[in-house]
């Protein structure tokens, strides 16, 4: 996933492969926890331990550092 920060509408332009979308900067915290979440989760409805990896994480791995790297220079803005 690239992200794409404009300070000048306070949005960020995420695309990865087929898909594409613009948010307000101050979504972008929601969004790094949605793909925490997906990191982080376990089959069959079992309960995440925070901070270890689930058996996915690898699929949402880059992404995750590229929404936290966002977060951090939205941040700056």
């Amino acid at each position: 996933m690239t992200i794409t920060l404009d300070a000048t509408t306070r949005t960020a332009r995420m695309e990865g492969g087929r898909w594409s979308n613009v948010v307000v900067l101050a979504d972008l915290p929601k969004w790094l926890k949605l793909y925490r979440d997906l990191w982080s989760r376990l089959p069959d409805g079992k309960k995440p331990v925070p901070g270890k990896p689930g058996p996915w994480a690898q699929f949402y791995e880059a992404d995750l550092h590229a929404l936290e790297r966002a977060v951090r220079a939205a941040q700056e803005i």
